[in-house]
């Protein structure tokens, strides 16, 4: 989802901008914010770690982390512009946004059109407002699995055996 490339590219447009400031940063309560860390988890798809090796994994989550502060970064700069509240941006929205934006960020890179290419996003991001919920707490769910087929759940050749024993 979330290549080397992008970062680099996302971190070098948007390294000119300071980050939000202290006074508008809001501290909610542990439970909350540990709820909170599961659904970045999730919409980062940080939820599986597919490194083996411990400096790998740490790699990983270093890299999912400086994509989660480039993408809070930029929904700072849409909500400030427009004076909303940050909370009312849509992390997987914004993540959408930045998706889609890649391919172009990567072909006009440090010319002028880059630079106008970045306020077309956060007009975008800006207009995709979250509705105002207030002590919403959704848990994170699933109905049913995803497709149809049993988990590998036993080594290859004894669920294969079983297989051919149907």
């Amino acid at each position: 989802m979330w290549s080397v490339m992008s970062c680099k590219l996302l971190s070098r447009f948007f390294s000119q901008f300071p980050a939000a400031p202290a006074h508008q940063r809001v501290a909610a309560p542990a439970a909350f914010q540990y709820a909170r860390f599961r659904d970045i988890k999730t919409t980062m798809g940080m939820d599986v770690l597919r490194a083996k090796r411990a400096a790998v994994v740490l790699k990983e989550i270093y890299m999912h982390l400086l994509a989660y502060n480039l993408v809070r970064s930029v929904m700072w700069h849409a909500a400030s512009r427009r004076g909303l509240p940050l909370h009312r941006l849509s992390l997987a929205g914004t993540m959408d946004r930045l998706n889609g934006l890649e391919p172009y960020l990567q072909v006009y890179e440090g010319g002028d059109k880059a630079a106008r290419l970045y306020t077309l996003p956060l007009k975008w991001i800006a207009d995709d407002l979250l509705p105002d919920r207030p002590n919403r707490l959704a848990p994170r769910a699933v109905k049913r699995r995803p497709n149809e087929y049993d988990l590998l759940n036993r080594p290859r050749h004894q669920m294969r055996k079983a297989l051919l024993c149907k």
